[in-house]
């Protein structure tokens, strides 16, 4: 789930999908679609704000505990004179693992600058 109030993240695991298609977030809470991660595997380490690995801050909340995986520091930034890509900056801390002979998407922007794609999401399909 996205905090709108407070630019974070919150995944659980707690929901089926079908309670998830049929739950509605109240006001200035907005459903984040599960994602599946790109990654051969992935982890989340801790919490945005906590300072130490294994650290995590968890809601309760809407009858289910969320764990906040990501706050968001500036959204929609425009990186470019053309505005063909906008930059979000966020904390996170996710550890992203490709196994050998895995093909990695590489984004370059019209200046050269080099990003990796990233489609992040729990690989078990945590929802938030």
């Amino acid at each position: 789930m996205f905090d709108l109030l407070h630019k974070e993240v919150w995944a659980t695991g707690d929901f089926t999908s079908e309670e998830y298609a049929a739950f509605s977030p109240p006001l200035f809470w907005v459903k984040n679609d599960p994602r599946i991660t790109i990654a051969d595997k992935a982890e989340f380490l801790r919490s945005p704000g906590c300072s130490d690995e294994g650290q995590f801050t968890y809601l309760q909340a809407f009858d289910k505990e969320f764990l906040n995986v990501v706050r968001f520091i500036e959204m929609n930034v425009p990186t470019d004179t053309q505005g063909l890509i906008r930059m979000t900056k966020l904390e996170k801390y996710h550890l992203l693992t490709y196994f050998s002979g895995r093909t990695v998407n590489i984004l370059q922007s019209p200046t050269g600058e080099r990003y990796i794609e990233v489609r992040s999401g729990h690989p078990l399909g945590i929802y938030g």
